[in-house]
C-alpha cells in the first residue's frame, strides 16, 4: 500500500463520523457545510500535517488565494492562504486586533464562482493562530492578506460574502 494511501487511510479512520472521504471536493453556496460554524482542531499530527498540504495543494490547482475547510467539506478550523506573511496554513485562526480604517473592496470565493461582491473590510488584522505542527503563530497582516484571512476566518465562521457585501451585477451582453 502505498504512503499516500496509508495516509488516506489513517485520515478516514480519524475523522470517520465527521468526513464523507478523504478527498477533497469544492462546495458550492447554499451547501449546509459553508454556514456552520468550523469545529476547533485539538490534535496537531502528522494526518493534520496532510490534510493541510492537500488544502494547499487544492487551492494553488483552482487558482485561489485562499481556502477554509467548510469550502471542501472539512467541518474544522483550518485555512490555507498564498500570501506573505502567513506561512501556507492557520490552524485555530483568532483575530486579536483589527483596524478600524477599512476599505470597500471587490471579492470573489471559490465558493460563489463567477460573482463578485463589494465588502468593506479592515485594512490591518493581528492574529493568532497555530502551524499544523502546533507551534504557535502571530501574524500582522495589512491591505490584500488581512483581507484574505478576514475572508477565510468569516468562512470558519459560516458567513459567506454575500451576507457581508453587495452583488456586482454582470452587464449583459446585447
Amino acid at each position: 500500500m502505498s504512503s499516500r494511501m496509508k495516509m488516506d487511510e489513517m485520515i478516514k479512520n480519524r475523522f470517520t463520523t465527521r468526513l464523507s472521504g478523504t478527498s477533497l471536493e469544492l462546495r458550492f453556496f447554499p451547501e449546509a457545510i459553508l454556514r456552520d460554524t468550523a469545529e476547533p482542531i485539538h490534535t496537531f499530527d502528522k494526518v493534520l500535517q496532510y490534510i493541510a498540504d492537500r488544502m494547499y495543494d487544492f487551492m494553488k490547482t483552482h487558482r485561489g488565494i485562499g481556502l477554509a475547510a467548510p469550502q471542501v467539506g472539512i467541518p474544522y478550523r483550518i485555512m490555507t492562504i498564498d500570501m506573505k506573511p502567513v506561512e501556507r496554513c492557520l490552524v485555530n485562526p483568532v483575530i486579536d486586533d483589527i483596524s478600524m480604517d477599512e476599505r470597500m473592496e471587490t471579492e470573489g470565493c471559490l465558493s460563489l464562482p463567477d460573482r463578485l461582491f463589494i465588502v468593506d473590510r479592515s485594512l490591518d488584522i493581528k492574529v493568532s493562530a497555530w502551524t499544523p505542527e502546533g507551534r504557535r503563530i502571530h501574524v500582522e497582516a495589512s491591505g490584500l492578506t488581512a483581507r484574505v484571512i478576514q475572508h477565510e476566518i468569516d468562512h470558519l465562521n459560516g458567513i459567506l460574502i454575500c451576507d457581508k457585501g453587495s452583488e456586482l451585477k454582470k452587464e449583459t451582453e446585447s
